[in-house]
């Protein structure tokens, strides 16, 4: 079928994901990947769930959950957007935003695929030799730019003050700050007051994951603030709706205890029954688990 491709196509790198281990000894921590698979009551519940509504097409502008949401934020339902995660975010981003966009070239594998993708003019900035992000080479580039900070997969971050130039010199265009979860509220001001009248920023994170160093939870505070408009994910897609491991994880990072400190013992959660915890303070139970 390649041949009917359009020929803008038909040049376009295939994004390529991370190594998928076929020997199944491995856990890919980075991927929040689960490694083990579902249990049968997971698969009978969700039959049991699914079934009724194959026949309907689930609403496409999400029009009551945006009112929803918009309500909450005290926003207007059109500043609301839904989306399946973060891949959609930047794949909206570069289509609407982007003419001429400049990014690393070794970083999130996605956004080369998206400029080809969109037939965008796009400019890979080679890393230096200890792979960092040289802020120097974004100075007055004249282009949308993209970073990932901490960066993708270097780990290696630059610091507020090199952002700050990096968007004092390209204030016509969109400086998007991706994985930008660990800015505290000292370094987010120092951030803010930099920003020229007419620059634009977005911002991206997620608040379940690392919280910052320092004073503040930054993007916890913003969303609760009901001054700015937020566009908030709110439909895990990784994990069924209705597995343990989601209000689990939440109470995990809401610091919410999850059994009183007496309990002992095994406990399934979920209406799935994925997760299962065995409780305990013996050092013998746990040396033989």
């Amino acid at each position: 079928m390649s041949k009917f491709l359009i020929d803008k196509l038909k040049s376009l790198e295939v994004y390529v994901p991370g190594e998928q281990p076929r020997d199944k000894k491995y856990i890919k921590l980075n991927t929040n990947e689960s490694p083990y698979p579902p249990s049968k009551h997971t698969i009978d519940s969700i039959n049991k769930a699914e079934v009724e509504n194959l026949k309907l097409y689930s609403d496409p502008t999400c029009k009551l959950l945006k009112e929803k949401i918009a309500d909450k934020f005290a926003v207007l339902p059109e500043n609301v957007y839904v989306g399946n995660g973060s891949d959609e975010c930047l794949n909206f981003f570069f289509m609407a935003f982007c003419d001429n966009v400049v990014f690393p070239d070794i970083t999130y594998g996605f956004y080369n695929v998206f400029a080809q993708l969109y037939g965008i003019n796009y400019k890979e900035i080679p890393l230096t030799e200890d792979f960092s992000v040289n802020p120097k080479d974004y100075i007055n580039v004249g282009a949308n730019v993209v970073i990932a900070n901490p960066n993708a997969p270097t780990g290696k971050t630059i610091s507020l003050d090199e952002i700050e130039e990096i968007v004092k010199s390209n204030k016509d265009y969109i400086v998007l700050i991706d994985e930008a979860t660990m800015i505290n509220g000292t370094l987010f001001l120092s951030l803010l007051e930099a920003i020229p009248t007419g620059a634009k920023v977005i911002i991206m994170g997620d608040v379940q994951q690392l919280t910052p160093i320092g004073n503040c939870q930054v993007f916890a505070d913003i969303l609760d603030s009901n001054v700015l408009p937020v566009v908030k994910l709110t439909k895990p897609h990784r994990q069924a709706l209705m597995s343990g491991i989601i209000p689990t994880s939440i109470k995990v990072a809401n610091q919410e205890q999850i059994f009183g400190n007496s309990f002992e013992g095994n406990e399934i959660l979920g209406e799935l029954k994925d997760m299962e915890l065995n409780i305990t303070s013996s050092k013998e139970s746990m040396s033989d688990t």
